[in-house]
């Protein structure tokens, strides 16, 4: 029952959606599915206006004679040209009632679906950071890519449902009119048959094309990330076997679904031929029905059980479908619990000093950071450093409001930073990152990024502050030129210059950097040196690094060892005191 559960539970949030346009269209579908299914049945009153049908003919048919009966009376005959102008007339407004059913139905599909990525999008890109950090974003990816437009198949598919529904009720009561006994003996048929080929697990097939899909997709982007580290270990065939043989599985289940919807529509086509063939031999042997009565009702369920087929057909590619909904609510419902506060009202102001107060943070259990508490005093330049794994990075994003401390508190002179002003504070504060990330695009789309609406004149101003407009102005197509896939055209220390450029640009009162300039070469360190030795007095710096030589400027300096502040001072100060913590780390450095 679970799939089916599912199922009920996508139909509600589906109608939920757009309930005036699910009810117009379904209004619509049963008017289309009554008019259609019996559009040659309307000849038989035109007829009758036009004198065509003899009176004996409903004398010998109890079902046509009521329907005469509901007839209104017309003086006289029309001329037959004139009821075949309305057959046509009444075809006409038949196929534009299908028409408008069907753009209805579609705008419902591609509305819900545009709905439902934008609302996955959203949820995911406000998501607080220490959910993030718990998540594989890439599953969130190929459920924007590839599981949503499924679940577009799967409106379809469910609408479709309920259009064939709509029909076979109707037919169904129409067959009842004519032979109640027969109606029956079909019905019992269709049951037996449904629930013989319910027995199909569909419900799993459709998971495990699901789940393979996505691991295909997964290892797809791994290798796309880290190319260059495969060929470089020669890795590259490993790769193409495992690939092949995920591919070969995702093949292998699309071929058995497929497989198993032609059995299921070959044994409706048996049965339904098995069917007719009970209609027209118990019609006739047993309940004596004229052969028109029988023709007339061989014509309703030659429509009425290929209706049948296609309703089981579409229940099965639901079903079928069913665990990406499932999957992409449940993804959706985790997101939307871990959501960033944003209140753009609630103003934030750094004029004074940053502090930290017994601050402290634990991830799964373990602690990052210990009972810390130091100030940064406004448009001062301070450093951070301590061995890999001593929580400087923890520190960062503490400080630049991604994470929220376990215990203690950060005060932007001394207004405590909580999750309601966190969205304001980031605002006055710019990242510089290890790895510069770049977009596949322009070095001025890379840039805007940071500052949507940036003049021609900032762009250069913020270039020129990090030495970077220097080799930008000799590219042919200066701003215009394309930095291809992860800014793969430019160097180390072109893209790192670019990358601080992109942060200046925002005018930012607190510039961060974390380890910035640990892969670059000296040239290029010294140069990224110099544009934060002429901002120093102009703005907060906070910098996290492994070298001396990047923080020999700095106001002061915080030691961490193992989630704890061991030290502070000035750099000089702390390197002549012997033995220290930060002698250790950048003594040999100063010596070389």
């Amino acid at each position: 029952m679970k799939p089916f559960f599912y199922f009920l539970q996508y139909l509600k949030k589906l109608y939920a959606f757009a309930p005036k346009q699910f009810i117009l269209g379904c209004a619509l579908t049963v008017a289309d599915a009554f008019l259609s299914g019996f559009g040659l049945l309307l000849l038989i009153p035109l007829l009758h206006y036009a004198g065509w049908l003899p009176v004996a003919l409903y004398q010998d048919n109890n079902w046509l004679l009521k329907i005469m009966h509901f007839l209104p009376p017309v003086h006289g005959h029309l001329p037959l040209l004139f009821t075949l102008f309305i057959f046509i007339l009444l075809t006409a407004v038949i196929g534009s009632i299908g028409y408008f059913q069907q753009q209805i139905m579609s705008q419902l599909r591609q509305n819900y679906l545009a709905f439902l990525t934008q609302k996955l999008n959203h949820a995911v890109a406000n998501a607080q950071w220490s959910f993030l950090l718990k998540h594989k974003l890439k599953h969130v990816e190929q459920m924007i890519a590839t599981g949503l437009p499924q679940i577009e198949m799967l409106t379809y598919h469910s609408l479709q449902m309920i259009s064939s529904l709509i029909v076979i009720v109707i037919f169904t009561g129409f067959s009842c009119l004519i032979s109640f006994d027969l109606t029956l003996i079909v019905c019992f048929i269709a049951i037996g048959l449904f629930l013989i080929l319910n027995r199909w697990k569909f419900f799993d097939t459709g998971k495990k094309i699901f789940e393979t899909y996505r691991h295909l997709q997964e290892q797809l982007a791994r290798f796309l990330d880290g190319i260059k580290l495969a060929k470089s270990y020669n890795q590259v065939d490993t790769y193409l076997c495992y690939f092949n043989g995920l591919n070969r599985s995702c093949r292998e289940l699309q071929i058995n679904f497929i497989k198993q919807r032609s059995l299921m529509r070959f044994f409706y086509l048996v049965a339904s031929a098995i069917a007719i063939s009970i209609i027209f031999f118990t019609g006739i042997l047993f309940f004596k029905l004229n052969i028109i009565t029988l023709m007339l009702l061989l014509l309703i369920f030659s429509r009425l059980l290929p209706k049948l087929s296609s309703w089981q057909q579409d229940y099965i590619s639901a079903i079928a479908t069913t665990p990406v909904f499932h999957q992409a609510q449940t993804m959706l419902e985790e997101f939307s619990h871990a959501q960033d506060l944003a209140n753009p009202v609630d103003k934030i102001s750094f004029s004074e000093c940053l502090q930290a107060h017994h601050l402290s943070f634990s991830y799964n259990e373990k602690n990052i950071l210990e009972d810390i508490s130091f100030k940064i005093a406004h448009n001062t330049t301070v450093a951070i450093v301590g061995q890999s794994g001593a929580g400087k990075s923890t520190l960062a994003d503490l400080l630049l409001g991604l994470l929220l401390p376990t215990q203690g508190k950060i005060c932007i002179d001394n207004i405590s930073l909580d999750a309601k002003k966190i969205y304001q504070w980031r605002e006055l504060v710019s990242y510089v990152p290890q790895e510069a990330y770049f977009f596949n695009d322009t070095i001025r789309a890379n840039l805007r990024w940071a500052k949507p609406d940036a003049t021609e004149a900032q762009l250069w101003e913020a270039l020129s502050l990090t030495a970077a407009d220097n080799f930008v102005k000799i590219l042919p197509d200066g701003l215009d030129t394309h930095m291809g896939d992860r800014g793969i055209h430019f160097s180390g220390g072109e893209k790192q210059r670019l990358s601080l450029a992109r942060a200046l640009l925002r005018n930012p009162q607190v510039l961060l950097l974390d380890e910035a300039t640990s892969a670059l070469d000296s040239q290029n360190e010294e140069l990224i040196y110099q544009t934060l030795h002429n901002l120093h007095g102009k703005i907060t710096i906070i910098i996290i690094t492994h070298r001396y030589s990047t923080i020999r400027g700095a106001d002061s300096v915080f030691v961490l060892d193992q989630g704890k502040l061991v030290e502070t001072g000035k750099p000089s100060e702390l390197l002549a005191i012997e033995n220290s913590f930060f002698s250790r780390l950048f003594y040999s450095q100063t010596v070389n």
